[in-house]
């Protein structure tokens, strides 16, 4: 941005404002009716404008990238939140089009469940607020960041302001996965009611978290993959949510282990840092192992350019890890006494 003295008189975003206030009148006298919208809400416009009011034929796309999975923008979770995209509204007089990333594993997890409340959410404040427009980022096809269900579930939730998404998801699954319908369906609203499941997937997770990925694919995978067999179509797509269920489970399991062998060091009992490091180094290979055969398959799942790099922070911990695990020395105990140890190098 600009740092003249003049532009400093004002914020960043109401001197965007007052640009695009000029560009909006110098194209009307030649394309009336076009329509122009500005960024806000991000990069160099993240504030709302404060002494620079819109012209009433400008609109604002408003994008809100720090947003978490279960913030909807009428829900509590989201009030400290929501001053700012009052602000923009008001601003606008409703002439918004919100940016939404529900289909953006990017953002949110490599394992992203439905995000049902969350559109619901949106959808009661995008609806009180007079917004005008709803717009959902979606990669291209056979890219592995894109949530195609999510951008489909956006779709309809928005088009039909009484649908009710776990219906939506029911209808879904038993339409696409055929014999196995019903416990696919239950699959997608566990995951959708649960969101926080796919975001641990990526970092933060805890046994319980785990138990709850192995308990769903022993209630409801196992019994979808034995419908579908003898059915090509349909055990191919089930397989599908089998494998990334399955590589969730590896990469939750990974982190697990490394974290509790981290505490178990720091607690000073280095057999037990060892064997949780060797299990996390086993879950890490289990899991590279299957990424590369779903990037190679080249089915959109995994994408082969970005494969290594999901890995590199657990590749990372693990390595440091190793190297203080065998900065740790043993000393060996006396006959008849109990096993003593050099106090462990804190992590």
């Amino acid at each position: 941005m600009c740092g003249c003295e003049e532009c400093a008189k004002h914020s960043p975003t109401d001197n965007v404002i007052a640009l695009m206030n000029g560009v909006v009148a110098r194209l009307a006298k030649e394309r009336p009716g076009l329509v122009v919208e500005t960024l806000g809400g991000y990069q160099y416009a993240a504030d709302p404008p404060r002494t620079v009011k819109p012209d009433a034929r400008l609109r604002v796309l408003w994008a809100d990238w720090e947003r978490g999975v279960r913030g909807g923008y009428a829900s509590d979770d989201y009030a400290r939140r929501r001053g700012d995209l009052d602000a923009w509204v008001r601003a606008f007089d409703g002439r918004v089009t919100v940016y939404q990333y529900y289909a953006d594993y990017f953002k949110h997890s490599w394992f992203l469940g439905p995000l049902a409340e969350q559109m619901v959410s949106d959808r009661e404040y995008v609806l009180a607020h007079g917004i005008d427009g709803v717009l959902t980022l979606l990669y291209p096809d056979g890219y592995w960041w894109r949530s195609s269900i999510n951008a489909w579930l956006a779709g309809r939730i928005f088009y039909d302001a009484t649908s009710d998404p776990f219906v939506l998801l029911r209808e879904y699954a038993l339409a696409y996965y055929g014999a196995a319908g019903e416990p696919m369906a239950a699959y997608l609203d566990a995951w959708a009611r649960d969101v926080t499941l796919g975001v641990r997937s990526r970092s933060g997770a805890m046994g319980f978290h785990l138990g709850a990925l192995r308990q769903q694919r022993r209630t409801y995978l196992t019994e979808a993959e034995r419908l579908s067999a003898g059915d090509p179509v349909t055990q191919r797509r089930v397989a599908t949510t089998v494998r990334m269920h399955r590589l969730a489970e590896l990469i939750m399991g990974t982190e697990i282990a490394r974290t509790q062998a981290a505490k178990l060091l720091a607690d000073g009992d280095v057999a037990g840092a060892r064997r949780e490091l060797d299990g996390a180094r086993n879950n890490l290979a289990a899991a590279k192992a299957l990424a590369d055969q779903l990037a190679t398959e080249r089915r959109g799942l995994i994408d082969p350019e970005i494969n290594g790099s999901v890995f590199t922070p657990n590749e990372q911990e693990i390595a440091a890890l190793e190297e203080k695990l065998t900065a740790t020395a043993v000393v060996a105990p006396s006959p008849g006494t109990a096993p003593a140890q050099v106090p462990s190098v804190k992590p």
